[in-house]
């Protein structure tokens, strides 16, 4: 199905983007941002431990990080 609806954040961890959350709907109106926003401020010490374990995993992490100059 194709998503109608959209709503991203970006996660940062010591000032630095490492990356985004993407919110998705296949329905108009039914994302709420504030309650979303709450959500991911709630959630954020969560999504940076799980990105720096990726990172230990996963070249590709690492290889965005480093260019994050040429974003």
């Amino acid at each position: 199905m194709k998503s109608l609806a959209y709503c991203s954040f970006a996660i940062e961890d010591n000032g630095l983007r490492v990356g985004i959350i993407l919110f998705k709907s296949t329905k108009h109106g039914v994302l709420e941002k504030s309650k979303l926003k709450d959500f991911s401020y709630k959630s954020h010490s969560y999504f940076i431990e799980v990105l720096r374990k990726a990172k230990t995993v996963s070249s590709l992490i690492e290889n965005q990080a480093e260019d994050k100059h040429h974003v």
